[in-house]
């Protein structure tokens, strides 16, 4: 659905979709967290269904912000270095 678009398209579709997506709160549970590194449009898929091996992940809440954070086995940490040896996160 977005092959072939640019970073920037990508999330003005998320953003003109929202109110399809859940709502953020400490309870959400989901069965994939995905890692988009957008300098090398590489993902990475964690499976975190039934007590997920190589990641866990919890939301927490700041004043007017929701936090993601994740801890993740040295096999986790692995999939998501790039060439580079760098992990790529961008805060949104």
């Amino acid at each position: 659905m977005n092959t072939g678009l640019e970073y920037e398209e990508v999330v003005k579709k998320i953003l003109s979709n929202k109110e399809q997506l859940p709502p953020i709160s400490t309870d959400l549970r989901v069965d994939y967290v995905v890692f988009h590194d957008v300098v090398t449009r590489l993902s990475t898929i964690f499976n975190v269904r039934d007590g997920a091996q190589n990641l866990k992940y919890w939301l927490s809440r700041e004043p007017g912000k929701p936090l993601v954070q994740f801890a993740a086995t040295k096999q986790g940490l692995a999939a998501l270095k790039r060439p580079s040896g760098d992990i790529a996160f961008v805060d949104y």
